[in-house]
């Protein structure tokens, strides 16, 4: 029993040391593990390039989805009709947007020519995705920016994407949306 209690703080004597070396050589990313089994073992690893996955996959790293709750108007672009009015209005529930709580889009251009949709989607750190699926209009749109503002395009489908063509957008949060 001595033998092991002996062999077991040499071996950990030996990867302390060694880990304290590869500490001041290498600036790169480091991570640890242990041995699942009762003996604690310990294991130390840094390579160049790489980072600590436990470090990469903690909720801290990650960065919280924008903040684009409520209206959002601004100014619309399209190829067939020049330019127009847009808002959005974004029922956001973490990183989702709740095509059930009322999300919608709006463009207009003149009395003959505007869309209003449901929409649901998705917040990221960086932006927005969203989409609609219906038999008479789908789209799919994405928009990139920050809180302050967010510009995107918009691709539809079905018989509106026959009319609504390279649609491009600017919007601000602010009011208007009805």
């Amino acid at each position: 029993m001595t033998g092991k209690l002996v062999m077991k703080m040499a071996k950990t004597l030996i990867v302390v040391a060694c880990a304290g070396l590869l500490s001041v050589i290498s600036p790169a990313g480091h991570a640890r593990a242990q041995d699942s089994d009762d003996s604690q073992g310990t294991a130390i690893w840094s390579a160049p390039g790489t980072s600590n996955a436990d470090e990469s996959t903690s909720p801290d790293s990650k960065k919280p989805p924008l903040d684009v709750g409520g209206c959002w108007p601004g100014s619309a672009k399209d190829k067939e009709a020049a330019d127009g009015g847009a808002y959005f209005y974004f029922a956001q529930e973490g990183t989702k947007i709740s095509e059930s709580d009322g999300s919608d889009l709006e463009f207009y251009w003149n009395n003959d020519y505007y869309i209003i949709a449901d929409i649901k989607g998705t917040v990221s750190s960086d932006g927005v995705k969203f989409s609609l699926r219906s038999k008479g209009c789908s789209l799919n749109g994405s928009a990139k920016g920050d809180d302050s503002e967010l510009k995107g395009a918009v691709h539809f489908s079905g018989a509106c994407g026959k009319a609504f063509k390279d649609v491009k957008f600017t919007v601000e949060p602010g009011t208007g949306c009805l």
